[in-house]
């Protein structure tokens, strides 16, 4: 499981996730929204929501409630996590939605970046796609975005090709069967066959790959 929780547990976070989806009961539950409860109950807490458990059913949580209900650092970490993704799934940046999910956010006591960059969204858009860009280039391979084009720095051999690493990534293909650097070989050419080999013109900047070393 995602998260360790009791059925009560569980149903204190998907009924929060349900006051997040309906602005608390001011909007009625979307298809998409009812979809992702169900799914969040079925996958994340092995519950099922059939005639004995019902999404009309959930409880109403408060957001006092629900930190209240929650003991451990890991479940509120976990819910607030869940929380965030409610007022996003109809596609749309509802801003009634994230307030309530700010709510719930502040009562479990969580400041991650996600949560500010929510927050931000509703009056600096543009600053929260460059903090996300920011943020994804760090987990990518753990270096400062210097704020350049992020295509440029994605592709950066659409301007200048590397034939010498383009030739050290090919040169695996011709590793021995089973090896990992054949495997790695293999799996590049089949789940990226518009891509050339790294280094090439058209590929992704190797720093991605720290895998291989």
């Amino acid at each position: 499981m995602l998260i360790q929780a009791n059925d009560t547990e569980a149903g204190a976070i998907l009924g929060a996730m349900r006051a997040v989806a309906t602005e608390n009961g001011r909007q009625p539950l979307s298809e998409a929204s009812a979809c992702g409860l169900k799914a969040a109950a079925r996958y994340v807490f092995r519950l099922h929501m059939n005639d004995d458990l019902r999404i009309e059913a959930l409880p109403s949580v408060t957001p006092s409630e629900l930190a209240t209900a929650l003991t451990t650092p890991d479940q509120r970490a976990a819910a607030c996590r869940f929380l965030a993704v409610t007022p996003l799934v109809d596609g749309l940046l509802d801003h009634a939605k994230i307030e309530i999910f700010l709510a719930y956010a502040e009562a479990l006591a969580i400041r991650e970046d996600y949560v500010t960059q929510l927050a931000e969204s509703r009056l600096h858009l543009d600053w929260v796609l460059q903090d996300m860009t920011r943020q994804n280039i760090k987990s990518l391979w753990d270096e400062p975005w210097d704020g350049s084009g992020i295509m440029e720095v994605l592709l950066p051999y659409r301007r200048n090709p590397n034939p010498d690493l383009a030739a050290r990534y090919d040169a695996l293909g011709t590793s021995a069967p089973g090896t990992f650097g054949r495997a790695y070989w293999e799996i590049y050419k089949q789940n990226l066959p518009r891509h050339e080999t790294v280094g090439a013109r058209n590929d992704l900047n190797s720093k991605a790959n720290r895998a291989v070393p």
